[in-house]
């Protein structure tokens, strides 16, 4: 290109046009001319471009602190937006309250005392009257029977049997008998506890017909007690005991008053001189009267405690009982 425009020139300069014939000629080489200087030209603009691009980044860059401070205040603006409470129109939806409420609580039919019922369906089998257990002579226990008429229908029944030990009764719940986990079924119209120690027990039965998904059960029957010990005699009250002297001796005399259905007592004594901690075991000593009396001819310290002893029948024979013991009584010989 750069050659083309050299001869050119050239030839301008000596007033000749190689090619030309005719002004035309130079005319049409004159419009190619500028054609070719027109293009140079426009070849040539490109390299002023930059200066242009610089002066546009420098608008941009001037112009983008502007766009980023009406950014922040728009974010500004929506955050205010966003915290203030939207008050409430009428025509806002009302929310679905159904998922807020609970379910409704099942409810067990039968007055079972720790086991759901079957939900066979079907007329329940009329419920056991339970009568009080009655105390019988084992070979080597009390038995406690708890029985029941027989209800019409039943195919068996089911047994919740519970006990405790006597002297935790009133603050103790029942446990369910022989720390079983399960219930006691059984086709005779009878439960029998046994035990060798003193036992509360309290009984509940319900009858029921058919097997598994089929099986229908009547109400759990009242409860009903019995225990192992009958009637058992009270404690004496034992009164502390007060110290006198008998001929050449001294004696501490403990006093209590007689106790419904005693034959006897029982006087248990532990004695300590003043510089021991510790009583020791005395004697055992029955009595039909109700005061006891220790004696000694030194110092000596006493702790006393009585029981009242009796008898019951059972099934036709006669057994002795016994009553808890007292609380201790004190007395001293000085």
């Amino acid at each position: 290109m750069k050659r083309r425009i050299l001869i050119l020139i050239t030839c301008l300069a000596v007033g000749i046009l190689p090619g030309c014939s005719s002004v035309s000629d130079i005319e049409d080489q004159d419009y190619e001319i500028e054609d070719i200087a027109a293009t140079s030209e426009s070849s040539e603009e490109p390299e002023e471009e930059p200066e242009d691009s610089e002066e546009e980044a420098t608008e941009e860059v001037s112009e983008a602190p502007e766009a980023e401070e009406a950014a922040t205040k728009e974010a500004t603006e929506a955050s205010d937006t966003a915290s203030k409470p939207v008050a409430k129109t009428e025509t806002a939806p009302a929310k679905d309250q159904t998922a807020a409420k609970p379910a409704a609580t099942a409810q067990n039919v039968n007055n079972t005392p720790a086991k759901a019922d079957s939900k066979a369906s079907g007329e329940l089998l009329p419920t056991p009257k339970v009568k009080e257990g009655v105390r019988h002579m084992g070979e080597n226990a009390v038995n406690v029977q708890f029985d029941w008429d027989p209800v019409e229908g039943a195919e068996g029944y089911e047994v919740c049997a519970e006990d405790k030990f006597y002297k935790d009764s009133g603050y103790k719940p029942y446990k369910l008998y022989g720390q079983t986990t399960d219930y006691y079924y059984t086709t005779e119209p009878k439960y029998i506890a046994q035990t060798q120690d003193l036992f509360d027990f309290r009984v509940q039965v319900r009858a029921y017909k058919g097997e598994g998904e089929n099986r229908r059960y009547s109400m759990w029957s009242d409860l009903a007690y019995g225990n192992s010990y009958g009637n058992r005699m009270a404690a004496p009250k034992v009164v502390a005991g007060t110290s006198h002297q008998v001929d050449d001796h001294h004696e501490v005399d403990f006093t209590w008053q007689p106790v419904d259905g005693a034959k006897e007592y029982r006087v248990t004594v532990w004695s300590k001189t003043p510089e021991e901690s510790e009583y020791q075991y005395s004697n055992c000593v029955k009595t039909t009267d109700t005061h006891f009396a220790c004696q000694a001819q030194d110092d000596f310290d006493y702790k006393v405690g009585v029981e009242a002893l009796g008898e019951e029948v059972i099934d036709g024979a006669v057994y002795p009982t016994t009553g808890d013991m007292s609380e201790y009584a004190y007395g001293q010989i000085r």
